[in-house]
């Protein structure tokens, strides 16, 4: 997350930037270990968790769905673990370009 615009940005192995280009960042060839440059707050989002809270949406959005889309039927939304990544991590390096 820039902490310039706090554009949240995805990591892919082809370099992105947030929306002011402060931060830019890439995963490296082998898939697990990333890199990225500028003031930024990596975060990690927990995928088991993600997922089931992907899941569990899907199950009361098909409910509020045979309710006709009553408001009143269900839910906010389905919360998930999401972390901040410590600047010691051994996966992730912030680069001084």
């Amino acid at each position: 997350m820039c902490r310039k615009c706090n554009d949240v940005i995805s990591l892919i192995k082809e370099e992105r930037s947030c929306y002011c280009g402060e931060v830019i960042g890439a995963y490296c060839k082998d898939g697990l270990n990333a890199w990225y440059t500028g003031e930024a707050r990596p975060l990690g989002i927990n995928n088991k968790s993600l997922l089931e809270s992907i899941y569990k949406q899907d199950i009361e959005e098909k409910y509020w769905e045979e309710d006709g889309g009553n408001k009143d039927t269900c839910c906010n939304g389905i919360e998930f673990t999401a972390f901040c990544i410590p600047k010691w991590s051994n996966t992730l390096k912030k680069i001084i370009k």
